[in-house]
C-alpha cells in the first residue's frame, strides 16, 4: 500500500476558469448529504445545458463544520460556456494559481489519523513555498464506488502563490 508519507507533495498550474457552486451552513448530521448530492448534481446541471466540465469537483471548508461552527461548504465544479445559473446555485471566477496537491487513497480519505497526517504534510508544503490563498479542497476523481480501500480517489490541495516564481525550491538564496 502506498500512503500519502511516502508520496511528495507536488505543485501544478491552474488556470483561471469559472465553478458552478453549491454553498451551504450546515452541522456534521448534513454533511455528507449535501456534499454528496451536490456532487452528483453540479455535473449534470453543466450536461444539461451542453457544457463542458474542465475538472473534478472540489469541496472547500471554508470554516470547520462542527456542532459550534456551520461553515460554510462550498462544493464547486470547474466549466467551460455560458451558463444559465439555476436557482440556488452559484458561479465564481477563480484566477490563476499554483495549488499544492497530495493524491490520497480511500483509506486515507477515511481514517482521521491518516487524513489529519496528510493534510498537515499539504499545509506545510505550501507555507514552506508560498502564501496560501485559500483553505484546503478535498479533490473528488469521481471513483469512489470503483475503487478499493488502497487506490486513490482524490486529492487535498491548497492554492497558492508562491514566493519565488521561477523556482520555488530556491527560495532563500542567492544562486540557483
Amino acid at each position: 500500500m502506498t500512503s500519502a508519507a511516502l508520496r511528495r507533495v507536488q505543485q501544478r498550474a491552474v488556470p483561471a476558469r469559472q465553478l458552478l457552486c453549491a454553498v451551504n451552513h450546515l452541522r456534521p448530521a448534513h454533511l455528507s448529504n449535501f456534499v454528496n448530492g451536490a456532487t452528483l448534481a453540479l455535473p449534470n446541471v453543466l450536461t444539461e445545458q451542453g457544457l463542458e466540465q474542465l475538472g473534478p469537483v472540489a469541496v472547500i471548508y471554508h470554516n470547520p463544520v462542527t456542532e459550534e461552527s456551520s461553515g460554510p461548504v462550498e462544493v464547486c465544479v470547474p466549466y467551460q460556456g455560458e451558463l444559465k445559473l439555476p436557482h440556488g446555485l452559484t458561479q465564481r471566477h477563480d484566477l490563476p494559481h499554483r495549488e499544492a496537491y497530495l493524491p490520497l487513497t480511500k483509506r486515507e480519505f477515511t481514517d482521521s489519523a491518516l487524513f489529519n497526517r496528510a493534510r498537515s504534510e499539504v499545509e506545510r508544503y505550501a507555507r514552506a513555498n508560498g502564501d496560501v490563498l485559500g483553505p484546503l479542497r478535498q479533490i473528488d476523481y469521481g471513483v469512489w464506488n470503483t475503487r478499493g480501500e488502497t487506490e486513490v480517489v482524490g486529492e487535498l490541495a491548497l492554492p497558492l502563490r508562491w514566493f519565488n516564481q521561477l523556482r520555488p525550491e530556491t527560495r532563500g538564496r542567492l544562486f540557483p
